[in-house]
């Protein structure tokens, strides 16, 4: 868990997004926003099921804004990277149309918390801002916990399915 807070971490310091809507719907279900940050290099929004928080959920969409980075490709690259060095895995990236500046990136880590252990999957799409410096990116997520690694946790997502959603974001909206 303390790898994934220090990456949580690393994210943060360079956050931010746009249009605040209260609700998103991803994957055929509602997302409430709970979570909102910004500073001088970035902006994040995120949403959970209801009844869910930031600390605790089994899915998040996230809509974020990085205001320094002009590379979709090289900071998705960066991101796998590090998730790699963090005992995660992170697939190749896939450039949406052929498109190096509108990308996708999908990961799973898989944490030892406080109650046992979490399993989290992620698909990012990042795409260079138009007419602007910067990058906006969308994140899908997915965790599932478990008491003990032996009663499994599970990867719950279907990639092809998360992608093509991921891909369909009018995700210049967001900002």
């Amino acid at each position: 868990m303390k790898n994934f807070a220090v990456l949580w971490l690393c994210l943060m310091s360079f956050v931010v997004v746009a249009k605040d809507a209260s609700v998103i719907t991803f994957a055929g279900l509602s997302h409430y926003k709970a979570f909102k940050a910004q500073n001088d290099y970035s902006k994040v929004i995120e949403y959970v099921p209801q009844g869910q928080t930031v600390d605790n959920w089994t899915s998040l969409v996230g809509i974020w804004r990085y205001y320094t980075i002009d590379d979709p490709a090289q900071f998705a690259k960066s991101l796998g990277f590090q998730v790699k060095h963090q005992e995660g895995a992170a697939l190749d990236i896939e450039y949406v149309d052929g498109n190096p500046n509108d990308v996708v990136l999908p990961m799973v880590l898989i944490e030892k918390g406080p109650n046992g252990y979490i399993a989290e999957t992620n698909v990012w799409r990042f795409t260079k801002v138009k007419g602007k410096r910067g990058i906006v990116a969308a994140q899908y997520a997915t965790r599932d916990y478990a008491a003990n690694f032996a009663a499994g946790v599970t990867i719950r997502l279907d990639l092809n399915n998360i992608i093509g959603e991921l891909k369909n974001i009018p995700i210049h909206s967001y900002y």
